[in-house]
């Protein structure tokens, strides 16, 4: 629908200009062979002569422009401007708290805000609560519950951080903890 107005508008134009002799087209006015380049004579070297040389080549140089401006605009050459603007500089230190293994916790969500949605993140974050009851065990075999862990492996909150996924670590020691309790919950339930 677009395309109607335009293609009016282009009709109009071409109808008011029929009758104008200056909108004739010129000629175009094509080189002559004279006045193209001719090749360029350029003397190709073999590869063996190549270097790796990275020093300036002896004889003339190039001109100097910043030399020349600076004298333009009145500096002494050898002088060292400064910059107007505060030094400012600010370096983050981890924090060196630590804790006890979180074994409910849920790095994306909680960490870097990487939820599911209003609706929907309730319902996820009870079934990894729900789904890590049964894996206590193997958790608390792979991370000891007395150990120390720091949050020095994780990103910074409030960094731009790429989704991951995050697993949970695989030991076979943890896993014979694991099939140990659950052989005993069995045996001791009727």
């Amino acid at each position: 629908m677009r395309v109607l107005p335009t293609l009016c508008l282009a009709l109009a134009c071409v109808a008011a200009n029929c009758g104008n002799s200056q909108l004739a087209a010129e000629p175009i006015a094509t080189a002559s062979p004279s006045d193209r380049p001719a090749q360029l004579n350029v003397e190709l070297k073999p590869v063996q002569t190549l270097g790796v040389e990275i020093g300036a080549p002896s004889g003339k140089l190039p001109p100097n422009y910043g030399a020349l401006r600076l004298a333009r605009e009145g500096i002494p050459a050898g002088v060292v401007l400064q910059r107007t603007w505060p030094v400012m500089s600010y370096h983050w230190t981890a924090s060196a708290s630590r804790h006890n293994p979180l074994y409910f916790e849920e790095i994306n969500a909680e960490r870097y805000g990487y939820t599911c949605g209003r609706c929907l993140q309730p319902v996820v974050s009870a079934a990894h609560f729900f789904g890590t009851i049964p894996a206590l065990p193997y958790l608390m075999a792979a991370d000891c519950p007395r150990e120390c862990v720091y949050t020095l492996g994780h990103y910074r909150p409030g960094n731009c951080n790429p989704y991951r996924k995050h697993w949970w670590p695989c030991r076979l020691d943890a896993a014979a903890v694991e099939a140990g309790t659950a052989v005993g919950i069995i045996a001791i339930l009727p």
